[in-house]
């Protein structure tokens, strides 16, 4: 089938930009299994795996799509475009990438990102992201791992930064932070800025732990399976779609510092390789692109995607706290 994938952003991002990635990652995927992939994106836009079109914000979106399309593919919902309005006469879905705002709307044909996520916003349907490891590339298990890892836009109080600093601190670790700047005149963090590519591969190949107490639902947490790819177990809160993504064997979640700091000062019992094979196992483009295959056919049918209309709660949970 011909698939138009829809963003307003450019691709490929350069360091971090989530949303970009998976985009460029469901793509190849999507071409490797024998489907034709167009992207309807951000002026400056390059692809080796599809046919850019140049998304144009002040055309409406159903004149910018192609005759041959099969599938429109929405990662974003226009600006200005009423949410009971079809984008496009050609059959679509949307995948919602972030949290809603109290109230929001959605349409029918909306996908979520974790079980979690379309439950918490009144859906069933919900496919997980996945990964490109040739992004990658292989692991190098024999480099010394001498960091803690916290990955996240730093500034943001919800992936709370300074929790993870106080975990490092009660496990005698330090901390390599990937997405953030700043000083440490202790020399127990190193803040990397927000680094991509080779260089960020490399720090992850080093990672010890990835630290990642979130103090919000996470929708999905692309940082959580990149750092199990290069074999580092996981410490985080239990909110959102953390649960889905860490099982017992490749991690600890859990709402108890208390617990946070014992598995962060105990992270050398986690089996390293056990942890990159959950990743290939569960969390691969190629499988992200299988599952949204089986979406598109339904789509394709005639079939609605949720039963009802998907909606944010009505109240805000703001920051959730930790447990002593």
């Amino acid at each position: 089938m011909h698939i138009l994938l829809f963003n307003d952003t450019r691709i490929p991002a350069r360091t971090y930009g989530g949303t970009e990635r998976v985009i460029v990652w469901l793509g190849k995927a999507l071409t490797r299994l024998g489907h034709r992939v167009s992207y309807l994106v951000g002026a400056g836009s390059t692809s080796e795996y599809g046919e850019i079109l140049t998304y144009d914000p002040r055309r409406p979106l159903r004149l910018q799509v192609p005759a041959s399309v099969d599938v429109v593919h929405l990662h974003h919902w226009p600006a200005g475009l009423p949410i009971d309005e079809a984008p496009t006469s050609k059959p679509w879905l949307r995948t919602v990438h972030g949290n809603g705002q109290p109230g929001e709307r959605y349409p029918v044909n909306s996908v979520f990102l974790s079980q979690n996520h379309a439950a918490r916003h009144h859906a069933t349907a919900w496919v997980h992201n996945g990964l490109d490891p040739d992004d990658y590339g292989p692991v190098d298990w024999t480099v010394p791992r001498r960091h803690a890892l916290f990955l996240g836009k730093a500034r943001w109080k919800v992936k709370n930064l300074t929790g993870a600093k106080n975990i490092a601190r009660a496990a005698d670790l330090k901390l390599a932070v990937l997405g953030g700047g700043g000083w440490d005149l202790t020399g127990r963090t190193r803040y990397l800025g927000m680094v991509g590519g080779a260089e960020k591969n490399e720090w992850l190949n080093r990672g010890q732990v990835l630290l990642f107490p979130v103090l919000w639902d996470e929708p999905f947490g692309l940082a959580v399976i990149e750092a199990m790819y290069f074999g580092c177990p996981v410490v985080a809160t239990p909110f959102g779609s953390l649960p889905e993504l860490v099982p017992p064997e490749v991690g600890v979640v859990s709402d108890s510092l208390a617990a946070l700091n014992a598995a962060a000062k105990d992270h050398t019992r986690f089996d390293r390789k056990r942890v990159h094979a959950w990743v290939l196992e569960r969390f691969t483009a190629e499988r992200m692109a299988q599952n949204y295959v089986a979406v598109y056919e339904r789509v394709l049918n005639g079939e609605g995607l949720n039963a009802k209309q998907p909606h944010a709660s009505d109240r805000d949970p703001g920051l959730f706290e930790l447990r002593a």
